[in-house]
């Protein structure tokens, strides 16, 4: 049977078109010198416009209001949700050359050597990094859609009112006037949430495609000896099948047993490497992200119980539940990568390395020595992205929550 390539990059096709259009990062296509710096300026318009001039009128209008708890909380869940993605604006901009360096690598011929038995995982990673990005987008938008029409079919509502809290230095109530800013609120929160998502899908998209690497180390280890079965139907998409074949006593295959494993090794060792460059890469990005998280959930949580029954209120819900997918997709893809880098632990141990030479035996036991640790992806070293730290988000945000209930009432 041939090869078959499968070019991981079409996993953030998507992504990267999105960002290009709100000019974060700069298409392939644009090769010449002065198309790059027409770029640059057009980048430089839309971050400004689109998303430095919109954080500061929340700044300011928080400013204007504070020591009001209810108008505090309606003015600054949106604006610290854009602080945290100040970073991870920064860093895909100054940093665009490395992450799609990092990207390339997936096609390297130590992750991506053309096997048949291998296309199948990574197909499944593409699909799953597919899959996050258009439902994410999907919930996002719907969010923004569902803020811009609330002010006109909401009864609740007899004024003009814009759909968002914001200062600015004139009257924004003027008929003209109004519908302006009206639009520029709705385009500016559509931009910046678009953007959002997709950088969030690319840094939990390359931890899922990590974990797509993994499941192949353990296929590759399990036909180190045929008679090795590591997972069954249920535990993953792609069949892993018992194979059989006389048992293997010459020397040279046993040479060839002893040089697959350091493949696997290899392998094992690239995957360290590129998970500690998504660290640098994303770790400031995430880690802003988790702390604004905290807080937008729990000031979420509080207006929700301020606000009647209406389109609003629906809104609210969805917005929160973009917050915590946003959250969760970080902490579940993170998790798989403990559990499955595991699991590489396991599948050495059935090698049947007890029946090799004394060198494949060394080997092994060095290579499952490393592996006791299992890998994982941290936060500036503070937290691991786990299913434990989104649990403890979401118990940080309900004590907080209850906190500034506690004060509402008094």
């Amino acid at each position: 049977m041939g090869e078959i390539f499968v070019d991981i990059r079409q996993s953030f096709e998507l992504n990267f078109r999105v960002l290009a259009v709100f000019g974060i990062w700069p298409p392939d296509s644009i090769r010449d010198t002065w198309k790059v710096y027409i770029y640059y300026a057009y980048s430089f318009f839309a971050v400004n416009y689109f998303f430095i001039g919109y954080l500061l009128s929340e700044i300011i209008d928080i400013i204007m209001v504070f020591g009001d708890i209810e108008k505090t909380v309606e003015a600054s869940f949106l604006c610290i949700t854009h602080l945290g993605q100040l970073p991870k604006v920064i860093s895909f901009i100054a940093r665009n050359h490395r992450i799609k360096r990092i990207i390339d690598q997936l096609n390297d011929p130590i992750f991506n050597r053309g096997i048949p038995e291998h296309a199948p995982f990574l197909e499944n990673s593409k699909r799953i990094v597919k899959r996050d990005t258009r439902i994410f987008l999907f919930l996002s938008s719907s969010t923004v859609m569902l803020w811009a029409v609330f002010p006109m079919l909401d009864k609740t509502i007899s004024n003009w009112t814009l759909p968002l809290k914001a200062w600015y230095p004139f009257d924004a109530m003027k008929p003209v006037t109004f519908q302006l800013i009206y639009f520029y609120q709705i385009s500016s929160v559509l931009v910046d949430a678009l953007s959002n998502v997709s950088k969030d899908t690319v840094a939990s998209g390359l931890m899922a495609l990590t974990g797509g690497q993994l499941d192949i180390l353990r296929y590759d280890l399990a036909k180190i000896w045929p008679r090795t079965q590591i997972a069954d139907k249920t535990s993953n998409p792609v069949t892993m099948k018992k194979i059989s074949y006389n048992e293997i006593k010459t020397t040279e295959e046993d040479k060839q047993m002893t040089k697959d494993l350091i493949k696997c090794i290899e392998h094992h060792q690239a995957i360290i490497s590129f998970i500690v460059e998504q660290e640098e890469v994303f770790s400031i990005g995430v880690t802003s992200q988790f702390v604004a998280g905290v807080v937008v959930i729990c000031i979420t949580a509080f207006q929700l119980t301020l606000v009647p029954w209406s389109l609003y209120y629906f809104s609210m819900v969805l917005y929160q539940t973009c917050m915590l997918v946003e959250i969760f997709l970080y902490c579940y893809h993170g998790n798989e990568i403990i559990v499955k880098s595991s699991m590489v632990l396991d599948a050495a141990y059935e090698t049947s390395w007890y029946e090799r030479g004394t060198n494949f035996r060394q080997i092994l036991d060095i290579f499952m020595t490393r592996c006791r640790i299992p890998l994982q992806v941290n936060a500036i070293k503070i937290f691991s992205l786990s299913l434990t730290a989104f649990v403890s988000i979401l118990r940080s945000s309900y004590s907080y929550f209850a906190v500034l209930q506690h004060m509402h009432n008094k």
